[in-house]
């Protein structure tokens, strides 16, 4: 964040109401330009550590405040324009699972999400993953509020990296009626991977506004 003012020297103060209006400006100029290049490379330098503090504080403000969550996965379905149906049968599409996590309402009809999931993958073996999550409400359609969103998560898949976790992020929709949320994720892909939309269900025990 840029400061909340420009601190002159004593110099500077001499240089910027000296007598000659010309020095006068100079040396304003000259003040300033020192102070917002130390203060910009203080930014610089601090950056990562804001950026930390940041993350520090949405974790602790969720774990802290929010409420206790319940997930349910329900379906995962392969695009059919994507994959053969020779290959859509030997997929794994019910995904037993059960994750656990906390929300807390942004005051907004929006939510964000701290979580951890174990499910079955396309595979049929059993894929554990947690994450931050941050929905937006978009509208309100009588009871049920729509919203737009991500999720930022650490992932192990036997397939892939040979389980060592890796990280994604994924984009979210979320239907919702009072404390019970419908959610999908899109992964996208190409032809024979990804294209796939994941189906899970969130339960509040807490205020959900």
């Amino acid at each position: 964040m840029l400061g909340t003012g420009v601190l002159l020297n004593s110099a500077a103060w001499a240089q910027a109401f000296g007598n000659d209006k010309q020095g006068r400006d100079v040396g304003t100029m000259e003040a300033v330009g020192t102070s917002i290049t130390h203060r910009d490379a203080q930014d610089t330098r601090s950056l990562p550590g804001r950026w930390a503090e940041a993350v520090r504080h949405e974790v602790s403000d969720i774990w802290t405040h929010g409420a206790a969550d319940l997930y349910v996965p329900l379906h995962t379905h392969h695009l059919r324009f994507a994959y053969s149906r020779e290959k859509v049968d030997q997929y794994n599409e019910h995904p037993w699972g059960i994750g656990f996590g906390r929300a807390l309402p942004d005051g907004n009809g929006g939510t964000r999400v701290l979580y951890a999931m174990v499910f079955r993958d396309s595979h049929s073996h059993w894929s554990p993953m947690a994450g931050y999550g941050r929905i937006w409400r978009l509208a309100s359609v009588g009871p049920v509020d729509l919203g737009l969103g991500y999720s930022v998560f650490l992932m192990s898949r036997s397939d892939t990296m040979s389980g060592v976790p890796f990280p994604g992020a994924l984009p979210l929709a979320a239907a919702t009626v009072g404390r019970f949320s419908l959610t999908t994720t899109y992964v996208p892909g190409g032809k024979g991977y990804g294209n796939i939309l994941f189906l899970f269900g969130r339960y509040t025990f807490g205020d959900v506004r």
